[in-house]
């Protein structure tokens, strides 16, 4: 008995060692990138930071009937030192919510990975993504949480239609689409296939024009980019057929999603190679997400709603990336089934520092009668 209670001391105090040192090091990435211009490394990066600065500098009144109109509101009315408290606060909350629940190298790993995107693309600066970070934050929790289904849903609601009706109306697309999925989980196989038939027969008895309005203006809009060296350009192509039909349309879209989510067209640097590898992560922890119980699933739902609605934009490697970075907390409690997937024995094995007892494994570290817990899972 004394040797089965020695492990999970000397265990815990290996993860909180672990934690630490990946903890420290992804706080001090985050600082320095906070504390220096990231417009040397990549161009394009506090874009949306500057255009709100000069909205909130130029203009007088606001209207506020769009994301830029109301951050540039809210820029004019805050403080340096305010900004300041409202970014380093999102930045902290971020990296500390990813990482306090983990405990194995290879899930602190894989999060430390995935943090870097956030950390470039709105946690060191002020935009619309900054603020969302509280928002997601929120609704993250409420889902891990043990509440009662119905006020999980309506907890997740509420906030995303105060987010959608204050900055951005898509995310009432979101969450319309957050819904289905939570409703498509828990419905027969069969159900789910006629949705898949209708929509599908749907789509194929549109009128032409309804195809032309949706593919066209791609053509429209790089006819005047194409071939030349301008940012934001490097992946703008034509559509390889003309919309007239169902059929052409969904070439189209096929076409346009390789051009867009496999950066070997286009060339393949080492940012192209990161961003590419953080996506297909995404998407192998979502697999293991949707298999988990019911709270793991319905929040990897979530993400996987705003991976549709971004999809519907058709955005490039990068774009995708940045808008898909801010919803991955929602990807925690997958991550925690990859991390809890961990024996004892490797942490051991595994640990930067020791101290205490070594743990015993095998019968003697089994007690002859092992009572019920009600331990709650991690998740």
């Amino acid at each position: 008995m004394v040797l089965a209670k020695s492990e999970p001391a000397g265990v815990g105090r290996v993860a909180i060692s672990a934690r630490s040192v990946w903890l420290l090091a992804v706080l001090i990435l985050y600082l320095i990138v906070f504390a220096s211009d990231t417009t040397t490394w990549i161009s394009t990066l506090r874009y949306d930071e500057h255009r709100i600065q000069e909205i909130a500098q130029t203009i007088g009144s606001y209207s506020l009937d769009n994301s830029y109109q109301v951050m540039a509101f809210f820029y004019a009315r805050t403080t340096a030192t305010q900004r300041l408290i409202i970014e380093l606060g999102a930045g902290i909350m971020f990296i500390l919510y990813f990482m306090m629940p983990l405990r194995s190298h290879k899930a602190l790993l894989l999060v430390s990975v995935w943090l870097i995107a956030p950390i470039l693309f709105f946690l060191s600066q002020f935009n619309k993504d900054t603020i969302l970070v509280y928002f997601v934050i929120c609704s993250a929790i409420i889902l891990r949480s043990r509440l009662p289904m119905l006020v999980r849903l309506i907890g997740v609601s509420v906030i995303y239609v105060a987010y959608a009706s204050i900055f951005r109306e898509y995310y009432y697309l979101i969450l319309l689409i957050f819904l289905l999925f939570w409703f498509l989980r828990r419905i027969p196989a069969v159900a789910i296939l006629t949705v898949v038939l209708v929509g599908l027969a749907l789509l194929l008895l549109a009128p032409p024009h309804v195809f032309e309005q949706l593919e066209g203006s791609r053509d429209l809009i790089n006819a005047g980019r194409l071939g030349r060296n301008l940012p934001g350009t490097r992946t703008a192509f034509d559509n390889l057929l003309s919309p007239t039909d169902a059929f052409k349309f969904i070439a189209n879209y096929l076409y346009a999603a390789a051009r867009l989510n496999f950066p070997f067209f286009t060339g393949f640097t080492p940012r192209d190679a990161y961003m590419f590898i953080a996506i297909l992560a995404f998407g192998w922890i979502s697999v293991k997400g949707l298999r988990g119980p019911d709270r793991v699933a319905d929040s990897t739902c979530l993400f996987l709603a705003h991976v549709a609605v971004s999809i519907c934009f058709e955005p490039d490697v990068g774009s995708y990336l940045r808008h898909t970075s801010s919803a991955i907390p929602y990807l925690i409690p997958a991550v925690m089934l990859f991390d809890r997937g961990t024996p004892s024995r490797r942490y051991a094995k595994s640990s930067l520092t020791w101290s205490g007892p070594a743990p015993a494994y095998g019968a003697a570290a089994r007690p002859a009668v092992s009572p019920p817990t009600s331990h709650p899972t991690p998740w």
